[in-house]
């Protein structure tokens, strides 16, 4: 099997069993524990860490030149939500690798504004709602305004 998809899949495991302790409200001890144990495999199998290929594909398609659409952006919080998971579960990056990510996404949530607010609405949940991306992207008196224009 290609090391690319058994990091995927290690990833995807990881969001679930992250998001499955966070909801039972396990304790960080307990992701770190189960993080340790995701590691040696991830290390047995050779595959390096699942975040390296999270967090490339995460800042290409947050910089992507051209707007994105919305299974794109929901695609992108996807990412953003394993990124969290394993990084809950002690898996590290640099911090100049989650700078450039948090950087690239702020600017996507600029340029493609109104999608990306409701992609992030209807992936937030209790478990992610204190997570960088949802905090950091409330919306501001801009998001409330009428885009339509006034009718006299």
């Amino acid at each position: 099997m290609n090391a690319n998809l058994l990091s995927q899949e290690l990833a995807a495991l990881a969001k679930v069993l992250a998001v499955s302790l966070i909801r039972l409200k396990e304790t960080r001890d307990s992701l770190l524990s189960v993080g340790r144990q995701l590691r040696a495999l991830s290390d047995a199998a050779q595959l390096g860490s699942p975040i390296d290929g999270h967090i490339l594909y995460a800042s290409k398609l947050a910089s992507f030149e051209g707007e994105l659409i919305y299974e794109e952006l929901h695609k992108l919080v996807s990412l953003l939500e394993e990124i969290e998971a394993l990084r809950l579960l002690g898996f590290t990056l640099a911090p100049e690798q989650f700078e450039t990510l948090r950087s690239n996404v702020e600017l996507r949530f600029a340029s493609d504004h109104r999608a990306f607010l409701m992609v992030l609405e209807d992936r937030r949940a209790e478990w992610n709602s204190d997570w960088w991306y949802n905090a950091s992207l409330q919306p501001g008196p801009r998001d409330l305004e009428d885009p339509t224009p006034d009718k006299k």
